[in-house]
């Protein structure tokens, strides 16, 4: 038989909470809270900013584990109807209230971060759009007729005139070739 080598200080954490969810009757069975979860694509000033927020939530969720932990051992053995069974079960509900507390604020705080994290890649996204119709648009001649209309602008009225007179000449001559008229 082979030896498996398990560290004390993770047996006793596992013990701990085993004991814990033992001890906590079944509607109240819920996981302790988990810190929310920062995507790996936010941008790092983003992350850093998150940071202040999950640090307090941090320390609420290891009190938590240790209030558990001192209720365990407190209310281990007691008599039933005693004064000690009474103080236990108002601890375990004040234990109760206090971790479901918690997972409300875990639970907000990664609705908020699920939403930066969306708002983050649409402004991506729409970073991405943007650049490619920009792209789009050079590769169409836009720039070109750009500085078109910066020559139409520095002629005179009366080149301005004399060009669409011209083109409305054209234009018409074209619509009646169109008609079957002989052209000029």
């Amino acid at each position: 038989m082979a030896h498996i080598s398990v560290k004390p200080r993770l047996i006793t954490a596992l013990l701990s909470f085993a004991a814990l969810f033992l001890f906590v009757p079944g509607a109240a069975l819920a996981q302790i809270p988990v810190l929310p979860r920062v995507p790996d694509g936010l941008p790092s000033d983003i992350q850093q900013a998150l940071q202040p927020r999950l640090a307090p939530l941090q320390t609420r969720i290891a009190n938590l584990v240790a209030d558990g932990k001192n209720l365990n051992q407190r209310c281990a053995h007691f008599e039933v109807g005693s004064s000690l069974e009474q103080e236990c079960n108002s601890l375990k509900q004040k234990w109760i209230a206090a971790r479901g507390s918690l997972q409300k604020d875990v639970d907000t705080l990664q609705a908020r971060i699920t939403i930066i994290a969306q708002l983050v890649a649409q402004d991506q996204q729409l970073t991405k759009a943007i650049e490619e119709n920009l792209t789009r648009i050079a590769e169409l001649g836009f720039k070109h007729r750009a500085e078109d209309f910066e020559e139409w602008n520095k002629l005179s009225d009366d080149a301005k005139k004399e060009f669409v007179d011209k083109v409305k000449e054209q234009a018409v001559w074209t619509f009646l070739i169109f008609l079957g008229f002989p052209a000029k």
